[in-house]
């Protein structure tokens, strides 16, 4: 339905207390925290437990970029629940050149000026 007005999601998005005990300690960046202190991890780095990059795209089409959707997932350090902590887009390149699988395709490259892009 074309016409309709829909709501634009704003990203990024974070979450940073656990949905279910309110907690802000995080199992991987607990363990981040650990290794900067030892020296054995850049100041800027992050992480999780479970980075998903999902493309969101029309399989029925050919298409040379899409959107990628980022989402990353933690583990609660007291409660033990897994969550969102953090999702972010991109526009991203599909390689062409190769038949696509059938499941789509699974190689990309972030865009220069996107969130994802390094």
């Amino acid at each position: 339905m074309p016409d309709e007005q829909v709501e634009e999601l704003k990203f990024p998005i974070d979450f940073d207390a656990c949905p279910k005990c309110g907690s802000k300690r995080k199992v991987a960046q607990e363990l981040i925290e650990q290794e900067k202190k030892k020296g054995k991890a850049g100041e800027d780095m992050r992480g999780a437990v479970i980075v998903q990059r999902t493309l969101i795209a029309d399989g029925r089409r050919t298409l040379l970029s899409a959107l990628m959707l980022t989402a990353m997932i933690e583990i609660c350090y007291d409660c033990g629940t897994l969550y969102c902590v953090h999702a972010e887009t991109a526009i991203t390149q599909i390689q062409t050149g190769a038949p696509m699988p059938k499941g789509g395709p699974t190689q990309f490259k972030f865009l220069p000026g996107s969130p994802g892009h390094n």
